[in-house]
């Protein structure tokens, strides 16, 4: 009869050292032991060899975004408004400073460009208020410039009744001086023929008293006499008509002499005063134009192709930094990635490292994959909900691994996989160890 134990659990075994097992199961041969230790043995060397030798690349997957060098520019609102007018066709080629779109406002667009061209010109000779007003109408619709406008007019008139009352002040003053030169020549030829006169008439007069007593009457000498007695007298005439000019002439020049001194001065403060007020709100007025450009208008700041978003109709609503039109610059200037690296595992990206790109809209099972290079890496990441590096990638062409060529578009998204390092399996199993054994862990 066999031998049964009832073990804590009510289920029974038969006893390991029972004779009749024994003879069931026998002994196991020594060749079987040590043949079966070699194998598993060999088994874990070849696992060791085969893990020390495999070995496949680590990589980083991140977002990536394909554009050329001068990527598209967005054209956003700026405040919650109504387009005005929209002055282009959707995909219309543009060129540089172009007005695309205008947002409500008060203001004429014409007027606008009229004042900014007759600013830019030369506008500060006008010396009449007439000539003002038909290069500066009052009229002009300026919307919130109207107010820095009417200050620009308003300076630009107390310019010009400045200029006009110093002009009429120093008339007076002005025709004094001409007056005065040109009575200075003529008192001076009358004093120069006043001494011609007077030189004559002390010859006359000595010869008249030398031969007076001892001429005879009725003779050639005695006629001699006569007549040189007669051009005495006639000089003397003369002489007197010439004194009295020179006394008349130095009474007006003391007169002109007066006036020039109890003249005023021009008022040059008030007129240099008046100059830098127009100077001052005539760039004031130009800051706010350009301020209204900003505020107001679209313009295309390249030449390109402009594309429209959602606009089918003027006085359509848009809220504030909506994008509304977009340019595609019409050179493109090679081809670019964009990357948004993330911090995690950021440190092992290296400039120069290889990447491989899978397009969203070009699915890699199809088209397969293109490849890049890591060109630069921003030095500080970027502030956002996730931190991340920028990173951009250079491309040559847009050659897939299927050599296939992909069309260029200006924005084309898709995924990234940097290729940082090659690793065996065994070296990631000591890394994992090594995460294991620290302390921190």
């Amino acid at each position: 009869m066999k031998k049964v134990d009832i073990d804590n659990k009510g289920f029974g075994f038969f006893e390991e050292r029972s004779d009749k097992v024994r003879e069931i199961l026998g002994k196991a041969p020594n060749w079987m032991i040590r043949s079966g230790s070699l194998l598993i043995f060999f088994i874990i060397l070849l696992l060791v060899f085969g893990s020390a030798a495999i070995s496949y690349n680590e990589i980083i997957p991140a977002r990536i975004l394909i554009t050329s060098n001068n990527p598209p520019i967005n054209l956003k609102a700026k405040s919650s408004s109504q387009l005005k007018k929209v002055l282009i066709q959707n995909n219309e080629e543009v060129i540089e400073g172009q007005v695309l779109a205008e947002l409500e406002n008060n203001a004429e667009l014409k007027d606008i460009n009229y004042l900014e061209s007759t600013l830019r010109n030369d506008c500060n000779n006008i010396s009449t208020l007439d000539s003002l007003e038909y290069y500066f109408p009052v009229n002009l619709k300026l919307g919130v410039i109207k107010p820095v406008y009417d200050s620009f007019l308003y300076s630009y008139q107390n310019l010009i009744s400045s200029k006009t009352r110093n002009y009429k002040d120093n008339l007076e003053p002005l025709f004094a001086n001409n007056q005065l030169k040109e009575l200075s020549q003529i008192l001076k030829v009358r004093t120069k023929q006043l001494a011609d006169i007077e030189q004559e008439l002390t010859v006359l007069k000595s010869k008249l008293e030398s031969n007076k007593d001892f001429l005879p009457k009725e003779t050639n000498s005695h006629i001699d006499y006569i007549k040189t007695s007669t051009d005495f007298f006639e000089l003397q005439k003369r002489q007197e008509v010439c004194l009295q000019d020179i006394l008349r002439i130095q009474s007006v020049i003391i007169n002109y002499e007066t006036i020039l001194k109890n003249s005023e001065t021009p008022d040059t403060k008030s007129l240099e005063k008046n100059i830098q007020n127009l100077e001052n709100t005539k760039n004031h007025l130009i800051v706010a134009v350009n301020k209204w450009r900003q505020d107001y208008l679209m313009v295309s700041p390249v030449d390109g192709n402009a594309i429209l978003f959602d606009i089918w109709a003027p006085y359509q609503n848009i809220t504030m930094g909506e994008t509304v039109i977009t340019v595609l610059p019409k050179n493109k200037k090679g081809i670019v990635g964009i990357v948004n690296l993330p911090i995690n595992s950021s440190a092992k990206a290296k400039i120069g490292q290889e990447v491989l790109i899978k397009l969203d809209n070009y699915p890699f099972e199809e088209w397969g994959s293109l490849r890049g290079h890591v060109k630069e890496i921003s030095e500080v990441p970027k502030d956002g909900g996730q931190p991340f590096y920028t990173m951009y990638v250079s491309m040559d062409s847009l050659k897939t691994s299927f050599d296939r060529t992909i069309p260029f578009k200006q924005v084309m998204y898709g995924n990234v996989e940097i290729i940082v390092e090659e690793l065996t399996l065994l070296q990631r199993i000591f890394y994992q160890l090594r995460i294991v054994d620290s302390p921190n862990s």
